[in-house]
C-alpha cells in the first residue's frame, strides 16, 4: 500500500505476505517511490495538475502557477487558511477543497473562491465575525 501526503510525504506500508512475495513487493515499492523524485514524475505534478514545485529541477510552464509561486514566495504560504482556520464549521478546508476543483475547471475565480473563503471563515472567526 503507498501512502501520500498533502506536503509531499510518500512512504510504503506492508502487509502480511510470504517471505518471497514480500520481498518482491518491497522491491516494486522501493522502484515507485524512486519514480516518486524524479524530474519526470515532478513534471506530471506540476504540468497535469498545477502541483507548487519544491524541486529545483522542475519547470513551471503554466502562467497561472508561475503566478501563485510568484505570490507565495512574496506573501508567503496559505498554510494558516488550512490549519488555523479549521477548527469551526464551516472550516475553510471544507470550501478549499471543492473551491480549487472549481476553479481547475473554470467554474469559479480566484476572488470568488476568496470570497467563500473569507465568508465562511468570518460567519464564526472573531476578530472577522460579521466583516464579510
Amino acid at each position: 500500500m503507498a501512502l501520500f501526503g498533502t506536503d509531499g510525504v510518500r512512504g510504503v506500508a506492508g502487509v502480511d505476505l510470504t517471505e518471497e512475495l514480500a520481498h518482491d513487493l518491497a522491491v516494486a515499492a522501493l522502484k515507485f517511490l524512486n519514480f516518486l523524485g524524479t524530474k519526470e514524475f515532478g513534471q506530471a505534478l506540476v504540468d497535469e495538475i498545477a502541483f507548487i514545485p519544491t524541486a529545483p529541477y522542475v519547470k513551471i510552464n503554466d502562467q497561472a502557477v508561475k503566478e501563485i509561486n510568484r505570490w507565495i514566495r512574496t506573501l508567503g504560504t496559505p498554510f494558516l487558511n488550512v490549519v488555523g482556520f479549521r477548527y469551526e464549521n464551516p472550516t475553510s478546508s471544507s470550501i478549499l477543497q471543492p473551491g480549487f476543483q472549481k476553479l481547475i475547471v473554470g467554474g469559479t475565480t480566484p476572488e470568488q473562491l476568496a470570497k467563500d473563503v473569507q465568508t465562511a471563515v468570518s460567519s464564526w472567526y472573531g476578530p472577522q465575525k460579521g466583516k464579510s
